[in-house]
């Protein structure tokens, strides 16, 4: 049932850097949580050394050797000047963009992803937007991470259920009310175009919810199983 091997324990995953708690609540917090990581030293690191004799095992020995280090499923960014660190720039600038990085490719895409889903995803951050975004405890901070790994392990899974503030809720039941208010947000955008692109494409993407298998990772098991592998 799972939906991306990337995402999950098979892909790139990095113990040392869930202590961190990095949640979004504001710029201000992050760049100081990211400033702490670079400045602190991790017992696993210390013990390997930083050099061995003439040739370096690595930078430092601290939980992040620099800040570009920090893997994450979002990451704020702001283009550097050639002076100054990721952390400077978001502090003296703000946020100029953001890299979306919990994604894995459409294996079925020529270039690992289409218009339709560059559209869907347009319309899902630009909803994210304009959502209310309340201020996340370090306990629904962990519940959000669990949430992400049940999707990514068992996303599939016939009645999943998710963290959603302490309750229980249907992964099928609570995708279904996201799109709904996606849907306003496509139209909106599409006043914006020529015919309704972004309406078409959550549209295309959407019976997924309900049926499992038109997703690309229940497509690729049944392109193996066709092929007997």
């Amino acid at each position: 049932y799972a939906t991306s091997l990337r995402m999950s324990d098979l892909g790139y995953q990095n113990k040392v850097q869930d202590q961190l708690k990095i949640c979004f609540n504001s710029l201000s917090n992050y760049v100081n949580t990211l400033r702490h990581a670079i400045a602190t030293g991790w017992p696993d690191y210390e013990a390997l050394g930083v050099r061995d004799g003439d040739s370096w095992r690595q930078l430092n020995a601290n939980i992040l050797q620099i800040e570009n280090e920090y893997y994450s499923d979002i990451r704020p960014k702001r283009v550097t000047r050639h002076d100054e660190t990721p952390s400077q720039a978001l502090e003296a600038r703000g946020v100029e963009y953001i890299e979306v990085r919990c994604l894995d490719i459409d294996p079925f895409a020529t270039l690992g992803i289409d218009a339709a889903q560059t559209r869907f995803l347009d319309t899902f951050l630009v909803w994210c937007l304009l959502s209310d975004s309340p201020w996340i405890s370090d306990e629904e901070c962990d519940h959000l991470d669990d949430n992400r790994r049940l999707v990514v392990e068992r996303g599939r899974e016939p009645g999943l259920e998710l963290n959603d503030r302490g309750n229980r809720r249907g992964l099928v039941d609570w995708s279904r009310a996201i799109v709904a208010e996606m849907r306003e947000v496509a139209a909106l955008l599409d006043q914006l175009e020529d015919g309704s692109p972004h309406q078409q494409a959550v549209d295309a993407i959407a019976p997924r919810i309900d049926d499992p298998s038109l997703t690309p990772s229940a497509r690729v098991l049944a392109r193996l199983e066709d092929n007997g592998e």
